[in-house]
């Protein structure tokens, strides 16, 4: 099955892997974990190759399979999802045990699997969305059952206030969908289009304040403002007036200066040209995919476009 990529699924990959300080919130929301933040994430591989009979290989891909380095290491698989999806708990059930495959170790002569924590994030919100995914294990010849329970986070269940004070700044790219369904009304009202304005510029100056305090870097500050950019470039579509609006507020496309500071910050927290934790090799995979262009993946590791052009011809 070739993977569909969307938007969403991009800037959900990018955020996740640019921004790594701001996942051990998320997983404290989710999961009612107690992380700190300093804790080390290592990502693994998003590729799995679902066993089947005949011998043959269906290659999937996972939004985020990453493990937490604490007082024991714990492996999360994170998905985003854009809209409800009926085959979503079989696909999260394909992906969690083949993550479990892929972790799994031979003790005693048996073998033992690792199943992740996992959750699903929804940009959407219907009428009918559980708070969980239930999926029920009868095993054979027994009375038993394991039950496995995957929390649902609705994203649209957040105020841009309680973004902040959460310290969920990891969700806010996505924050526009808490405003969709008001999309008819806001284009043509230019009354209801300010309070929005008002908002984003509330975001906005939000984050280059905890940007100058040192809460976030710089590097966070702009990834975060870039991504609410291609999320409304991609949600506000048929909404011109909108559209341009949000836009205008993120401060346009990122300018070169600001990607020289970056760059320098990327450096001095020795990243080392990308190749800390396999950012570069992750950003190539991208690139290949088409996912993004040599432009962005270098601006993003950060590299110089010639180097990672270089590595891609290789």
């Amino acid at each position: 099955m070739a993977a569909q990529y969307t938007t969403y699924d991009d800037v959900f990959r990018t955020i996740l892997n640019d921004c790594r300080d701001l996942i051990h919130p998320l997983l404290n929301e989710i999961f009612g974990e107690s992380y700190s933040g300093c804790e080390p994430i290592h990502f693994g591989t998003n590729e799995h190759f679902m066993n089947q009979q005949h011998g043959q290989g269906d290659k999937r891909i996972t939004d985020s399979s990453f493990t937490v380095s604490g007082i024991v290491l714990i492996r999360y698989h994170l998905e985003c999802q854009s809209t409800s999806d009926a085959t979503m708990d079989r696909r999260m059930f394909e992906y969690d045990s083949q993550i479990a495959l892929d972790d799994s170790e031979k003790l005693d002569d048996a073998l033992v699997l690792f199943f992740p924590k996992s959750a699903v994030l929804f940009l959407r919100q219907a009428a009918h969305t559980p708070d969980k995914m239930q999926i029920r294990l009868k095993l054979h010849n027994t009375q038993k059952e394991v039950n496995l329970e995957i929390p649902i986070l609705s994203i649209v269940n957040y105020t841009a206030d309680e973004l902040f004070q959460k310290n969920l700044l990891i969700l806010l790219p996505f924050h526009l969908f808490y405003y969709e369904k008001q999309f008819p009304k806001m284009e043509q009202d230019a009354a209801s289009r300010e309070r929005l304005k008002e908002i984003y510029i509330n975001i906005r100056l939000r984050l280059e304040e905890m940007g100058r305090q040192g809460t976030i870097t710089e590097y966070t500050c702009r990834t975060i403002l870039d991504l609410i950019r291609r999320v409304a470039e991609s949600l506000c579509q048929k909404y011109d007036n909108i559209r341009r609006e949000v836009i205008s507020i993120m401060g346009g496309e990122i300018l070169e200066y600001e990607a020289k500071t970056i760059l320098n910050e990327g450096k001095k927290q020795g990243w080392i040209l990308g190749r800390e934790s396999g950012r570069a090799e992750t950003y190539l995979e991208l690139v290949k995919e088409g996912i993004l262009n040599i432009k962005e993946a270098a601006m993003r590791i950060p590299m110089d476009e010639r180097e990672l052009q270089n590595l891609l011809n290789k």
